[in-house]
Formats: C-alpha cells, structure tokens, sequence
C-alpha cells in the first residue's frame, strides 16, 4: 500500500551528532519520485530558511499546489514554539498554500492551542511526544483526543478523514 502523503525535509539540519543533508538536487529528485508516485509531499519546514527552500521548490514546479508546509518546532535544533516564530513562519508562505505545524516534547499541546486561532492544521503523535502529561507515558489515541480536546474548548472542530483527504487534495489509497 502507498502512503497519501510522505514528508520532504526542506532543510539540511542537525539532530543529535547527526546531521541531515538536503541538497537542492535532492529534494527535487525526491519531490519528482513523490508526484510520479501519486504521493503528497509535506514539506517540513524547521526554519524559516527551509520555508524558501520549499517556495523554491513549488515555484519550479517540482511540487504540484496547493503546497502543504508543515511547521516542526521544538525539535532542539530548529525553530522554537514560540508565537513570534510561528507568526514570523506563517507570514513567508505563499498564498494558498495549506499549513500545519507541531511541537515536540512538552511543547506538543501548546503548539496545537497556537496553531488553531492562526488557522492551521495540527499534528499530534508519538514521533513527536511520548508522555500525555508529566510522567504520563503516551498512546497516539490519547494524544489524539488531548488535541481534539483543546480544538473544541477554542471553537474550532476536527476534520473527519475525508474532509482532510479533500483539505489536503488526496485520495484514499486502498
């Protein structure tokens, strides 16, 4: 089975003593692979800079638009959640592009409390945060309904899987 989406890190980052390189040739390379294969890039963006590395990419054409940028904040090495930043972020897309974010650790619910009134798209799981609360390990459908939890208590509301397969302009793949 074929994923919908895949992510692209539009930036070379450090995480760890590791670091990821994402060359201009590569990232086209592998954004060219993704739409052969029908598959949506995310285009994770850890910084500003990786935001203009993504426009570049869409406005070559090697992504096909509506572009989903996904904001990764908190990592350690990158961004950090703070409303300034993700203000300073959202301002630098192009129009009419989709948008989401997350925040790692302890910064996971916030980032979604952030992201709700601005009008993004969230993202919540365990790649990002293994604990519910402090000391309170976690299971994706926990942190799930902490998310949906807080998107209600704003007024907002929760897309059901087709709404977001139609926001994000994929189709289920069987």
């Amino acid at each position: 089975m074929q994923p919908e989406l895949a992510t692209l890190d539009c930036g070379t980052i450090v995480f760890g003593e590791q670091i990821f390189v994402a060359r201009m040739s590569d990232l086209r390379e592998m954004a060219t692979l993704m739409r052969e294969a029908g598959v949506k890039p995310e285009l994770e963006c850890f910084d500003l800079g990786h935001i203009e590395i993504a426009k570049k990419l869409v406005s070559e054409g090697t992504i096909d638009g509506p572009a989903l940028f996904q904001f990764c904040l908190s990592t350690g090495n990158g961004a950090p959640a703070s409303p300034t930043v993700l203000q300073a972020m959202r301002e630098l897309l192009p129009s009419g592009a989709i948008w989401g974010g997350f925040g790692c650790g302890s910064d996971e619910m916030p980032v979604v409390a952030q992201i709700v009134p601005m009008g993004g798209h969230v993202r919540v799981g365990l790649e990002d945060n293994i604990y519910l609360r402090r000391g309170v390990l976690a299971s994706n459908a926990g942190l799930v309904e902490n998310a949906v939890g807080i998107i209600e208590r704003m007024g907002g509301s929760v897309a059901t899987p087709a709404e977001a397969r139609s926001i994000l302009g994929v189709s289920k793949r069987g």
